[in-house]
């Protein structure tokens, strides 16, 4: 061991000029070993790189049956099912998305009908307001309105602010911009057991200065059937100009 000793000089003008006497130990840094023991069984063993050496890690389960608590068993019986339901949903709203930039919104959607099954055994909507559908383009950055729900008769009426400062043209080559509201429906628990109905707004200027309220209705579903309505707002370009991610957005407004 390498011992060594630093003096720590004090404040010229405050009467001392010793304040502290370290005494610092100096170790050398321990090197990684390359050499790779003997395994005891191939089959039951897997090779690890530690943090100096090689190591031989028993296998999990090669002791005991590895054993799933009781939700996790649960969370992997139905994981296949949720990941079905999740892309036939992504699927029918294929039309709206793909000019976006989706990230791990399938994902997401798959994890959210799993939540919901794991909470009462009912696979529905419930948790779909989670989701983000562009990370990477904020619903703001595009719309700032309001937008207010309300069912009535069967059917649920969306009032959506716009006009002014509600809306925000992405860049010069937005000429206007629209609505659309989409229901989807059914049980997700089966093979393509959601429906989609759609209602869409007309097309919107950018230059429009004052406040205007859109206003959309859908029939909902029986009240039996689980549902959601969500609200995708998509640019209309100048010179046929391809809309990227930056033109559309697209979230949850209620689910029942």
């Amino acid at each position: 061991m390498k011992t060594s000793y630093i003096v720590a000089r004090g404040i010229p003008g405050n009467g001392t000029n010793i304040v502290n006497i370290q005494l610092l130990s100096m170790l050398k840094k321990r090197k990684f070993d390359p050499r790779i023991p003997p395994c005891p069984d191939p089959d039951k063993y897997t090779l690890v790189r530690g943090k100096h050496h090689y190591y031989w890690r028993r296998n999990r389960g090669t002791i005991k049956p590895a054993v799933l608590n009781e939700v996790m068993s649960r969370s992997a019986a139905i994981t296949s099912k949720t990941n079905r339901a999740a892309k036939h949903m992504m699927s029918l709203l294929a039309v709206f998305t793909q000019q976006m930039s989706l990230g791990m919104s399938t994902t997401e959607v798959g994890g959210a009908f799993k939540r919901a099954y794991l909470q009462d055994g009912r696979m529905d909507f419930r948790f779909m307001h989670e989701i983000k559908f562009q990370e990477e383009h904020p619903i703001h950055k595009l719309f700032k309105g309001a937008v207010y729900p309300k069912i009535e008769r069967g059917s649920i009426q969306l009032q959506i602010g716009v006009g002014g400062p509600n809306v925000k043209a992405p860049s010069r080559y937005a000429a206007g911009y629209r609505f659309t509201a989409i229901l989807l429906y059914g049980d997700p628990s089966k093979d393509r057991g959601i429906r989609i109905e759609t209602g869409e707004s007309e097309t919107y200027s950018f230059k429009e200065k004052n406040h205007v309220d859109c206003k959309l209705s859908l029939v909902l579903p029986a009240k039996n059937r689980p549902w959601t309505v969500l609200l995708h707002i998509g640019c209309k370009m100048t010179d046929s100009l391809p809309a990227g991610p930056r033109y559309h957005a697209m979230w949850v407004v209620k689910a029942g």
